[in-house]
């Protein structure tokens, strides 16, 4: 029994803590009328009593509705301008025959503990944001020499090359399972903590939830838990596969953010977020996307990699049908990245699974591309 009872105190200790930090939501182009647009979206939700019914038919008789008021308080703030509105939300019914909401925001005054909880994470904002930036471009450099932002594979723990029937080197190894996505992720992370430069970050989170990921600041418990979602000049990294093309051939492009736990004046311990842009990616010159969006793809008449085809077909689960037609002669490539451009006969339909975690959920779609052989 007492040590059921230390244990619950210890949570509800820990619970207390974080109910201490101010909700924070960061809107890096946010001016003051934005931020008391993006405050009130927040207001604490009404719990109603229906009066008069009528037997749950509210269109006969007198309904009224009978609601208790609520009140919050809540920060917007712009890192890049490093300015912040405090408000209090309130909330309350608009009349007593509608539970429809009526929601104010009054200015109120930061306090000390916020305040300093603001600088750090502008510190910790502008930091990040100026490391990724110089880490905008990631090539790969196949010939084991690192020139300017070039990544020398050999300095890191994971080697990417083409092996057998996988291409490991080609972008469309992120679509051959989640190990792989975590795989290649774990490479664009390792060349920014090279930038960052600092024990303040830790490992990347493999499973951040990008929209409810939060960053707490905070001394002696109080202070400020941040929210990232409502920021638009987002940052990214992006690995070029110069071997095939490079940037607007093959490339992946990777949002990134951050989250973590910051004692002001004090230890940080931070995680970078990687998430897909699925659009700005390019496969083959293709939005990456468009091999996981579950439609159904013909490539016959355009040029494929035979890396492409040989990833495809490699994913657990997938099958191949091939089918003959009449007449031509169907193209061949080296191994590697050369295009197989169709000729006038022989076709693959290569269905397969793909799954992708992003914001926490992990979503898998069937697919179908066709090819010429």
């Amino acid at each position: 029994m007492l040590r059921l009872m230390l244990i619950l105190s210890s949570f509800m200790a820990s619970a207390n803590a974080y109910s201490a930090l101010t909700e924070t939501k960061s809107c890096d182009d946010c001016d003051y009328n934005d931020a008391v647009a993006i405050a009130k979206q927040y207001h604490n939700k009404l719990t109603c009593q229906v009066i008069g019914s009528n037997e749950g038919m509210d269109e006969f008789g007198s309904t009224t509705y009978q609601c208790n008021k609520t009140s919050k308080e809540i920060i917007i703030t712009n890192p890049l301008q490093r300015v912040a509105f405090k408000f209090l939300i309130n909330a309350e019914q608009q009349s007593q025959y509608s539970n429809a909401v009526r929601v104010t925001a009054v200015d109120k005054i930061l306090n000390k503990d916020e305040v300093d909880a603001l600088e750090d994470f502008y510190d910790i904002d502008s930091e990040f944001r100026a490391k990724v930036k110089q880490t905008d471009i990631i090539n790969y450099s196949f010939s084991g020499s690192s020139i300017g932002d070039s990544l020398n594979i050999a300095d890191l723990p994971y080697s990417l090359s083409s092996t057998g029937d996988i291409c490991y080197d080609h972008p469309s190894y992120y679509l051959t399972s989640i190990g792989a996505q975590t795989e290649i992720e774990r490479v664009v992370a390792d060349r920014i903590h090279m930038r960052l430069g600092s024990n303040d970050w830790y490992d990347f989170n493999e499973d951040t939830d990008f929209t409810g990921g939060e960053i707490n600041v905070s001394r002696g418990g109080l202070g400020i838990s941040v929210s990232l979602q409502h920021n638009q000049n987002k940052v990214y990294g992006t690995l070029v596969f110069d071997k095939y093309g490079g940037y607007y051939e093959n490339s992946l492009v990777f949002e990134v953010e951050y989250r973590g736990e910051v004692e002001v004046n004090g230890q940080r311990r931070l995680q970078l977020s990687l998430a897909l842009d699925k659009g700005a990616s390019r496969v083959d010159g293709i939005p990456i996307g468009a091999f996981m969006s579950g439609a159904d793809i013909d490539l016959t008449d355009s040029p494929v990699s035979e890396c492409l085809q040989k990833n495809l077909e490699n994913i657990q689960g997938a099958t191949v049908t091939t089918s003959q037609g009449g007449g031509g002669e169907t193209g061949g490539g080296d191994v590697g990245g050369t295009p197989v451009f169709g000729g006038g006969g022989c076709s693959k339909d290569i269905k397969y699974t793909t799954c992708s975690t992003a914001h926490g959920t992990t979503t898998c779609t069937e697919n179908s591309v066709k090819t010429s052989c």
